[in-house]
């Protein structure tokens, strides 16, 4: 697992908790900015893919590629326990 894939695992945790940013599990930086690839368009994901391309390319996983979600979530107990 991935250092942005972690961070997605936190994201998705925190979000789910509805925990507010810098609460959870990830801090407030990264919080928003998986807010921000959350809610980007087109173009503006390209531009965060600029500086942030591991952290687009989990993204793109949890959102696009069957069965991403679940290897992670497997993966990130096993971080967890």
């Amino acid at each position: 697992m991935t250092t942005a894939e972690r961070q997605l695992c936190d994201f998705i945790t925190d979000h789910e908790a509805k925990a507010r940013p810098g609460e959870g599990r990830l801090g407030h930086f990264f919080s928003h900015l998986f807010e921000a690839i959350a809610r980007a368009d087109a173009e503006n994901l390209v531009r965060l893919r600029t500086g942030f391309p591991d952290q687009v390319r989990a993204w793109n996983g949890y959102k696009n590629e069957n069965y991403y979600w679940m290897r992670l979530q497997r993966e990130y107990r096993g971080v967890e326990a």
